[in-house]
């Protein structure tokens, strides 16, 4: 008897319907897993709407004057601020946590002012919820209306001749991460009442 032989007598020998039914369990164990780590993978969406800026001269500290009425000092310039509505949505199976989320404003590549929401942000619809750190549940959207009050120290020229608004924060593993959302000129943008 030759090898060939050997080899289909062995075959014969096997129960083809144990086999099949390793490879389907295989097959499906594979697959679940695969769907299971697809499934997790998803993404955070945001978006920033009703947005509008409005400057105003600093003029410092009101004092009285030496010769009667009022003197400022220390004025800061010109100052900034923005009322606007942001919206983030989960779309993995994970819990997503947001830390340190800012708004930046760039001028194409350049990057001309980052202001960083925190504790003292006004959310004008939500409770006492901080910026600082933001946890998001899976499939969950949370909506914010911001209002930043005026902030000082700001170049309301170099603003204004940004192109880009990006909403910047780092993800749970610790890294930056920026999302585009307005492109087009500033002055659209800017309160004229």
């Amino acid at each position: 008897m030759g090898l060939y032989e050997a080899i289909l007598e062995k075959m014969a020998e096997i129960d083809m319907d144990l086999v099949v039914n390793g490879f389907f369990t295989l097959a499906g164990a594979v697959l679940g897993s695969a769907i299971t780590v697809f499934s997790r993978q998803g993404k955070i969406y945001m978006s920033m709407s009703e947005t509008k800026i409005s400057f105003s001269q600093d003029k410092g500290f009101r004092t009285p004057g030496p010769e009667g009425g009022y003197q400022y000092l220390h004025p800061n310039g010109d100052t900034i601020s923005i009322d606007c509505r942001i919206d983030i949505i989960n779309s993995s199976m994970n819990t997503a946590s947001i830390r340190n989320l800012g708004i930046e404003f760039r001028n194409g590549l350049k990057k001309v002012w980052v202001f960083q929401f925190g504790t003292e942000t006004n959310i004008i619809d939500n409770s006492k919820e901080s910026l600082k750190a933001v946890n998001i549940y899976p499939k969950e959207l949370k909506s914010y209306h911001i209002f930043t009050g005026g902030i000082s120290g700001i170049d309301k020229t170099a603003i204004l001749k940004c192109n880009y608004i990006n909403l910047i924060y780092m993800n749970e593993k610790g890294k930056p991460k920026r999302i585009n959302v307005y492109t087009g000129e500033m002055s659209k943008l800017e309160r004229n009442d």
